[in-house]
């Protein structure tokens, strides 16, 4: 069944290509390549892998050293949950090890589980305000009455209005005005 061979685990198609070799001599990789369904490279691959190690698992690979050995990862720990730094840039300052990025502190941290919390962003305008305020602009279009020009709109609270350099006066909301 041709479809079979594609569906089988790769550790078993591996052991296939070494058996075939050992119960067979006379077959060539390409012919063992042919029968297992893979590449004429896969075979060779594993026949020689299961030679060298007795074995077709993975072998462990070195991978890139990490920067922060245990014990900075521990300092880094134990100033990050007792809140003395709080950010990746003061906890990369107290490591003082060369070449040590705040990216590197940050997924140290995340590896061990820790995650920033961000201040939550607040909006500038409340979804009250922003309703009001599509109420009024509606309602003003509405109105021909309205004399734009001396329509004054602002976000502050307090605002002064100046004639030819001179302060004509404060305007300020009530609830500034009590405070």
């Amino acid at each position: 069944m041709p479809g079979a061979k594609a569906n089988l685990q790769p550790t078993k198609q591996r052991w296939q290509a070494v058996n075939l070799k050992e119960l067979h001599l006379e077959l060539s990789y390409r012919q063992i390549s042919s029968k297992i369904g893979k590449s004429q490279t896969f075979a060779s691959k594993w026949i020689r892998l299961a030679r060298l190690h007795n074995s077709v698992a993975d072998q462990p690979r070195s991978g890139r050293p990490h920067k922060l050995n245990a014990k900075a990862i521990q300092l880094i720990l134990v100033a990050a949950k007792q809140k003395e730094c709080k950010s990746a840039a003061a906890l990369t300052a107290r490591v003082q090890q060369k070449s040590v990025l705040k990216v590197s502190v940050s997924s140290a941290l995340r590896r061990e589980g820790l995650t920033h919390l961000r201040p939550k962003v607040v909006p500038m305008l409340t979804a009250k305000q922003r309703h009001t305020r599509t109420e009024f602009g509606t309602a003003a279009q509405r109105r021909d009455t309205v004399c734009w020009r001396d329509t004054m709109i602002t976000d502050s609270s307090i605002f002064r209005m100046h004639s030819m350099g001179e302060p004509a006066g404060s305007w300020c909301t009530q609830a500034t005005r009590e405070q």
